[in-house]
Parts: structure tokens; C-alpha cells; sequence
């Protein structure tokens, strides 16, 4: 990799080399997934509403272990879909990115929350099925051994 010169304005210099035929980078109006981005998020929130909110309404006499970790799960993966929303300017081609852009201490602080809810959404969904699981399959003891063990 290149090293940058000292005194270089990292604003002029794309993330990544330009393909082939383009002799500059577009930083005034490129192509991007922004619209399609949070069209596609929106829409999939939505559908992940419906169906926790019919799962804890159909359980709402009786809520499970399962259920509370489903719908933490929900709360992360909002705030997560939140702020892939709020990064969604950066859906654009590298070449088409200003390298200052990169080290703008609020996007770092994006991607770095972003990352953790993720992983935290993992974590609760993952645990709400295997919940689900010794739920249904945890009658008989060999079962339960079968769910943990897996």
C-alpha cells in the first residue's frame, strides 16, 4: 500500500483506487444504495414487527424466558437497523468516498455501536430459539440433553 504524503488533503483522495476508464472520483453526486438501503430495512423492520408482536400476543397469558429474549432481540435489532440508517450515506462505491470521511471520530463511534447492537441481536435471537427449543423439546431428559448439546 501507498503512503500518503504529508500535507495532503484526505477530502481529495478516494477510499480506493478508481476503476478502470474513470480518471476522477465522483464526490459531488455518485451513484447510491442510500434510497434502496433504507427501503429494504424499512420494510423488513416492519415484517419483524408483525410477527414478535403476533408471537407475544398469541403467549400473552403465559410469556416465557423465550419470549423476553424475542423481544430484546427486537430492541436491538431496531436500534442496530437505526444506525445503518444513519450511516446508509456511505452505500456508495469506494472509489466515490472521500478518505476524511473514514476518520471522522461520529462515524467510527457509528460503526463501532453498530457492531455491538448487532452482535448483542445475535446473541438474544440465537438464545430466544435455543429457549424455544428446551421449551418444546425439553419433556423428556434425553431431549434436553439433545437441545443443549446442539
Amino acid at each position: 500500500m501507498t503512503s500518503i504524503p504529508p500535507g495532503i488533503d484526505l477530502c481529495s483522495i478516494p477510499m480506493s483506487p478508481l476503476p478502470d476508464g474513470q480518471t476522477e472520483p465522483n464526490f459531488v453526486n455518485p451513484s447510491s444504495l442510500q434510497k434502496t438501503t433504507i427501503a429494504v430495512f424499512i420494510v423488513l423492520l416492519m415484517l419483524t414487527y408483525t410477527f414478535v408482536l403476533a408471537r407475544t400476543w398469541a403467549n400473552r397469558q403465559k410469556l416465557q424466558l423465550s419470549d423476553y429474549f424475542t423481544l430484546a432481540a427486537l430492541l436491538l435489532h431496531s436500534s442496530n437497523i437505526g444506525i445503518i440508517i444513519s450511516l446508509s450515506k456511505y452505500n456508495r462505491h469506494q472509489w466515490d468516498i472521500p478518505l476524511c470521511w473514514y476518520y471522522r471520530p461520529d462515524y467510527l463511534k457509528k460503526l463501532y455501536t453498530q457492531q455491538i447492537t448487532f452482535g448483542m441481536t445475535l446473541v438474544f435471537s440465537k438464545a430466544a430459539i435455543l429457549l424455544l427449543y428446551l421449551q418444546i423439546f425439553g419433556v423428556k431428559s434425553y431431549m434436553r440433553v439433545a437441545v443443549l448439546s446442539a
